[in-house]
């Protein structure tokens, strides 16, 4: 459908907002409410003028408002600091612009006080009110509008610098024409990065296949091409352009791989950026197309499939991106400028769903507390546990790549007063990475919040992936639960991370899933029992359990992991999660994690029933280094000086065995712990300590009382699990203090004030 465009002026609102992502592929936010998490007295924080930025057509109207701490301030005298030639404003704060075209200033001065505030307005035509967008008549439209682009120019006075010289370094030619803009191309970096432009744009044309890499790689650096050196591009060059773009944007948007229902797949946010950016610049060559093309946007992708899956229910609840942290990051990098535009031009995309808000916190979680160490990177760097297809987690230091640093710094800059924001902005102070110049140039430093005042605990409900600490900062212990699988057979990259766990602690990762990219031979691990080869994607290189050598959960994708209770409690975190595999291999699989957070422990208990008694059943642990193995009843993982003890309590008969999984660098050593109860229903009762190598481990012990369980960890802490291949009951028992473990599922939430778990 193509919606009527309304030609006439409209007033418009924009949200402050800052950097996005780039270097072939570039990436972008939007406004958001929340009170200043500062503390003090109110009347101590600074007044605010409510929308700070606006642009608005000639002659046309906006009422501002002050404020301070989110309360309304009417003792205020108004004023244009331009005089009359930058509009008038009454008593009430009602603003009209002058005919003029240009930039002004209006001032809120609080009477008694003196205190004044500013908000800046930009008088300009428009080309079209559509789609919650007013697009303005002049370029740069997209990152930029005349504040940003000034404040752009200045940075660049204090940070010149040379732009790249191919499209594979630095931010490729985006940086080449962001250099032009910023310098007016007094060098003639536009009119080189024109040039490259037209000999490139057979990369977005439809030459076949089920996907355009080229499209993810080249596609938003064309389009800056266009957007940020229109000036200098001649009528017939910006025909041939504008004629080439269209018509490749146009066919790959309509491929199935990448396509709506793919909705957290890498191609998705690819087209889905060009695509947006695309119609925005050049939406009056061709309004139609572009119309048709913001419908696509808006309606296909977004209001029909992204934006459901981040309800309550949905797959995307949390802010994990399923791919993993290999090509996950995509999701919050692709669509910055994009995102950032269309708040600059009046619809704030990132308020329409609570999915960006739990990707920062998503990132947060997710992030090692302190510089880590990985099998194949010299050096100690900041990280992220992996999952899903992740063939280069070993190779490089996935929370220092521009992707998180981008989008967690445009965060900082778009939720600058709330605690989103704020948090984001420790996130970046935390990694030290800078971002690609064209954030660097907008962004606006802002106060951080330090992470002790956040729960130790995250949920994301979509993947069902749980995050838990011991404390926050360097040293504590965080564990990642995977209770479920990240991602839908629909999405692409998808791992057999199903009912899985991983722990780090002091700057190692004492167990981890061995990453590999799935379907590729040289990724593969070494199979059960040290025979064969097996698709490192598959169950076997991650931390679950075997039947008679074989994974009972999904591949790829498969039944969906059950979430039956779910705790988040002062001294300990509790999950029991029904893992439903299918029946061929297990009748029941429920798999239950209590960590508790004093003595960095994790405890596992999983409830098997197999339809054949004589089954084996195979607790798997991975360890980067050869662990040291007790008899049947223990092993340590010491990888430098940290360590984690591994005891099995249950059942009786069980053997330990350890195979080095291969020779490539991501491979490690697994524990296969084959327990042959010979009965048809059987527990595996686990308990992994995480310790300095050189502390003293915990003597772990089980009592049966009949109708349960009792472990017991040290004087003052046990566990009590209740027999049965349902979860029902339980008690954890801390310093003396005894409480029942919760029996549903805790809700978590996140606002713009950070996540809440529910009472």
């Amino acid at each position: 459908m193509i919606r009527p465009v309304l030609r006439t002026v409209l007033v418009v609102m924009f949200a402050l907002v800052a950097p996005a992502c780039f270097s072939g592929d570039i990436t972008g936010g939007g406004g958001g409410g929340g009170d200043d998490d500062g503390g003090g007295d109110p009347g101590d924080r600074p007044l605010e003028v409510d929308p700070p930025t606006v642009t608005i057509a000639p002659g046309g109207q906006r009422t501002f408002a002050a404020s301070r701490s989110g309360q309304a301030v009417s003792a205020i005298a108004w004023s244009v600091e331009e005089g009359d030639a930058g509009g008038r404003i009454t008593a009430g704060g009602e603003y009209a612009a002058p005919m003029t075209e240009g930039t002004y200033t209006v001032v809120a001065t609080e009477s008694g006080s003196g205190e004044r505030a500013t908000a800046t307005v930009t008088v300009a035509q428009l080309v079209a009110t559509t789609h919650g967008l007013s697009i303005p008549a002049a370029h740069p439209r997209l990152w930029f509008n005349p504040s940003r682009l000034a404040r752009a120019r200045a940075w660049f006075q204090a940070n010149p610098f040379n732009p790249p010289t191919s499209e594979d370094s630095g931010g490729g030619y985006g940086d080449v024409a962001l250099h032009g803009l910023l310098t007016d191309n007094a060098t003639g970096s536009c009119t080189r990065a024109i040039e490259w432009g037209l000999s490139r744009l057979g990369d977005v044309d439809d030459s076949g296949g089920t996907a355009c890499d080229s499209c993810r790689w080249t596609g938003e650096q064309l389009i800056l091409v266009y957007d940020w050196c229109h000036p200098y591009f001649t009528a017939a060059q910006r025909a041939t352009y504008v004629a080439g773009m269209s018509t490749g944007i146009q066919a790959w948007s309509r491929k199935s791989w990448g396509g709506p229902g793919m909705f957290q797949n890498n191609y998705y946010w690819g087209y889905l950026r060009n695509e947006l950016e695309w119609s925005i610049t050049a939406y009056e060559e061709d309004p139609a197309w572009a119309e048709a093309m913001l419908d696509w946007v808006f309606t296909n992708r977004l209001a029909q499939r992204f934006d459901p899956s981040t309800a309550p229910t949905g797959a995307s609840r949390g802010g994990v991106a399923s791919e993993g942290s290999e090509y996950g990051p995509v999701v919050g990098a692709y669509p910055l400028v994009p995102f950032v535009t269309a708040s600059l031009l009046g619809r704030n995309v990132y308020e329409e769903t609570p999915f960006w808000r739990e990707s920062v916190y998503a990132v947060i979680y997710s992030t090692t507390p302190a510089p880590t160490r990985v099998p194949d990177v010299t050096g100690a760097g900041y990280t992220v546990f992996p999952f899903s297809d992740d063939e280069g987690w070993n190779s490089r230091f996935q929370a220092q790549t521009h992707y998180y640093p981008d989008f967690m710094t445009t965060m900082a800059s778009y939720w600058p007063a709330n605690n989103v924001g704020r948090h984001a902005r420790q996130w970046t102070e935390m990694v030290g990475v800078t971002p690609w110049r064209h954030v660097q140039a907008v962004d606006e430093p802002t106060a951080p919040l330090a992470f002790d005042g956040l729960p130790l605990d995250f949920y994301a409900a979509g993947p069902r992936y749980f995050y838990g600490r011991s404390a926050w900062g360097a040293s504590g212990t965080v564990v990642m639960l995977q209770l479920g699988d990240a991602a839908e057979n629909t999405i692409g990259h998808q791992h057999g991370d199903y009912g899985t766990f991983q722990i780090w602690r002091g700057g190692r990762f004492l167990s981890h899933e061995s990453a590999a990219y799935a379907g590729s031979s040289s990724t593969s691990v070494v199979g059960y029992g040290g025979a064969g080869s097996v698709d490192g994607a598959l169950g076997i290189a991650h931390n679950t359990v075997l039947v008679n050598g074989a994974n009972p959960g999904p591949q790829y994708s498969g039944p969906e992991a059950i979430v039956e209770r779910l705790e988040s409690g002062a001294g300990y975190a509790f999950a029991a999660v029904d893992l439903v595999p299918p029946a061929t291999r297990m009748q029941e699989w429920r798999r239950e994690f209590v960590f508790v957070r004093s003595l960095e422990t994790l405890v596992i208990l999983d409830r098997i029933q197999t339809a054949d008694a004589a089954a084996t059943r195979t607790f798997l642990n991975h360890c980067e280094t050869a662990p040291l193995v007790s008899g049947d009843d223990s092993a340590t993982c010491t990888v430098g000086d940290q360590a984690l003890t591994m005891t099995t309590l249950l059942p009786a008969q069980r053997a330990y065995r350890v195979v080095d999984e291969g020779s490539r660098a991501s491979s490690q050593h697994r524990i296969e712990v084959d327990t042959t109860p010979g009965t048809a229903q059987s527990y595996i009762l686990t308990v992994l300590e995480a310790r300095g190598a050189s502390e003293p481990a915990l003597t772990p012990s089980v009592t049966d009382g009949g109708s349960s369980y009792t472990v017991t960890l040290d004087g003052s802490t046990s566990i009590t699990f209740q027999k049965g291949m349902t979860s029902t009951g339980g008690a954890i028992r801390i310093g003396g203090t005894e409480r029942p473990l919760r029996a549903g599922v805790q809700a978590m939430s996140v606002t713009g004030d950070g996540p809440v778990w529910e009472p």
